[in-house]
């Protein structure tokens, strides 16, 4: 397949938001993560201790996404992959202690590790490894678009004087529209 004929392919558009939410939210966040940690009552020293949680799970979330992509059909199952950012997104929006600030950091970390697999897989599956160069890349494009556009969204929000209710509302509600697009559509 061809750019164009992706572009113009509505299955494009409708597995498109489940895999760039991640990317959206995670920058989004993590841009203003001083901001966040600061309104929580976090300390930055916490937000450090944190970041090896981050890392540890990202790599559990790798080592599990991997074996069960091979033992499962990605069509089905990806509209799970955001699942744990959700829960991650809930624990940030409902807890202030430091040991939900553990519980957040680790989801958030599996969050980023299980996506990279299961997201690739998912797009093979759907248009196949001839046409996997051309769907990455624009895959890539909307990430990249994802990222840039998030922290200046929620920079507005914070500047707006909204805070981290709204931003979390909102991208728990971009995680629900994305996994329920695939769903409604009855895809694949």
């Amino acid at each position: 397949l061809r750019t164009r004929d992706i572009i113009k392919d509505k299955k494009f558009y409708i597995y498109l938001p489940l895999s760039i939410a991640s990317s959206f939210i995670s920058t989004g966040l993590m841009f203003h993560q001083i901001y966040i940690f600061s309104q929580k009552g976090w300390s930055l020293q916490m937000l450090g201790n944190g970041f090896i949680l981050l890392g540890f799970f990202s790599l559990i979330g790798l080592l599990i996404g991997g074996p069960l992509i091979d033992k499962l059909d990605t069509k089905k199952t990806a509209v799970m992959v955001l699942v744990p950012l959700l829960l991650s997104l809930i624990i940030l929006l409902l807890f202030d202690s430091l040991f939900f600030l553990i519980i957040y950091m680790s989801l958030y970390g599996l969050n980023m590790g299980i996506s990279t697999p299961f997201i690739g897989s998912l797009w093979a599956e759907i248009y196949g490894v001839k046409s996997l160069g051309t769907v990455k890349a624009l895959l890539h494009a909307g990430s990249v678009f994802a990222s840039a556009l998030s922290p200046l969204i929620f920079g507005y929000l914070i500047d707006w004087g909204y805070g981290i209710t709204t931003i979390v509302l909102i991208s728990i509600i971009i995680i629900i529209v994305s996994t329920l697009l695939p769903i409604y559509n009855k895809l694949p």
